[in-house]
């Protein structure tokens, strides 16, 4: 492989990845602006069923995208 070849691909590499990262910070923006911060609060198991799994997708997410992922779940914390 040429060194020309080989930047042309990694180029191309390093833009799918940051398409694949944007979308997943995108993803996390979306679950944290509709996401009940005081689900564990409620009488009501479902409400609390339910806001504990969107919990867990977002601190998946948080930890797939790392420090930009935690700011921007601080940014929407109200606890």
């Amino acid at each position: 492989m040429t060194m020309r070849k080989y930047n042309v691909l990694h180029a191309e590499f390093r833009k799918a990845e940051n398409q694949k990262a944007t979308a997943k910070l995108e993803k996390l923006h979306r679950l944290l602006e509709k996401h009940d911060f005081y689900y564990m609060y409620s009488d009501s198991y479902d409400v609390y069923a339910q806001g504990k799994d969107e919990f867990l997708e977002i601190q998946e997410l948080i930890k797939e995208i790392g420090p930009e992922g935690e700011e921007a779940y601080k940014s929407y914390d109200k606890s």
